[in-house]
């Protein structure tokens, strides 16, 4: 970690926001004299992490959520594929770690307060994958109809 924020730092200057599992980073960034927020108003944006609720006349970044499409074949084999949401005033970005899966998107109620006060029904679903690039999934709303019939079946 230090190294990769050594390298960063020698070309950029890092803005770094405390996600609910960062405890041992503002250790770290100590050593390095970086600062950690928990939120940064930069750009008419405002950045957290979205574990916690936050006011903001600005549209928000985040993560916390990992949000993901889940996709079943007729064996019951899932995939998950780490996909953004996007409305006017919110982005919700992905987890690419292998060790974070994703919350299904056409799930409810959500991991974050953020998202469990937003419509998000009209969020638009971009998937990432290293193979295919960008694939629109269109809206939650659409994956949400999806789920709920492939369930009556």
């Amino acid at each position: 970690m230090k190294q990769v924020l050594r390298f960063l730092r020698e070309r950029v200057t890092p803005v770094l926001v405390r996600g609910n599992h960062d405890n041992y980073l503002a250790t770290i960034l100590g050593d390095l004299r970086l600062p950690l927020h928990d939120r940064v108003d930069l750009a008419n944006l405002t950045i957290v992490h979205g574990h916690e609720d936050v006011s903001t006349l600005h549209p928000i970044i985040m993560g916390h959520e990992h949000p993901a499409v889940k996709l079943k074949d007729e064996l019951g084999a899932v995939v998950s594929v780490p996909a953004f949401l996007a409305t006017p005033g919110l982005i919700v970005l992905p987890a690419f770690s292998p060790l974070a899966l994703g919350v299904d998107v056409s799930s409810y109620p959500y991991l974050s307060p953020i998202l469990n006060r937003t419509d998000i029904d009209e969020a638009r679903v971009i998937g990432v994958d290293e193979k295919e690039g960008l694939l629109d999934f269109g809206h939650v709303r659409r994956l949400k109809e999806i789920r709920a019939a492939l369930l009556m079946k």
